[in-house]
């Protein structure tokens, strides 16, 4: 049988246990939480022909990035206020596609002490997907919170086939 001051000691070298096997899983995971956004813009046309993914952070590149966008529609629809000081934008180019049935979306956006995951779905037609023999730029602008360091951004794509009969 364990005496009182045994059972004290064991007592606390579980608890001291413990709490460092607690403290260590602590550090060595970072926290996620989702970020909130809202899309600007999304459509399966634009004026931008080349798969790219963008951080903006400034007016300026805000601009030239719209204009880009926008550069294949009557009349050009000015670039929305965004409040840099507060804000950024994400952008999310597929590029130029063969027909209709293509697409790219943002599904969340997932915020570490570290960097910021930009969780993107491809989605491409089948073979045997009846389409419409035209091209195709699918893209996806929006805006969420203040991004520090655009360096900070990983774009993290799933790619999907649509199935048809």
């Amino acid at each position: 049988m364990k005496s009182p001051l045994c059972k004290a000691i064991s007592f606390s070298i579980g608890l001291a246990a413990f709490l460092f096997l607690m403290s260590a899983g602590a550090t060595g995971q970072e926290m996620e939480r989702k970020a909130e956004f809202e899309t600007i813009a999304k459509s399966f046309t634009c004026g931008h022909a080349d798969k790219m993914n963008y951080v903006v952070t400034t007016k300026e590149e805000w601009e030239k990035l719209w204009d880009a966008a926008v550069s294949n529609t009557f009349p050009r629809p000015p670039a929305p206020e965004i409040d840099f000081t507060q804000r950024s934008i994400i952008a999310i180019f597929q590029g130029n596609q063969p027909s209709s049935g293509y697409d790219i979306s943002i599904t969340k956006l997932v915020k570490t002490s570290k960097k910021l995951k930009v969780h993107v779905k491809e989605v491409s037609p089948d073979l045997p997907c009846k389409v419409l023999l035209l091209i195709t730029q699918p893209f996806q602008i929006i805006e969420t919170e203040k991004i520090a360091d655009p360096a900070k951004v990983k774009f993290v794509v799933k790619q999907k086939i649509t199935h048809c009969e």
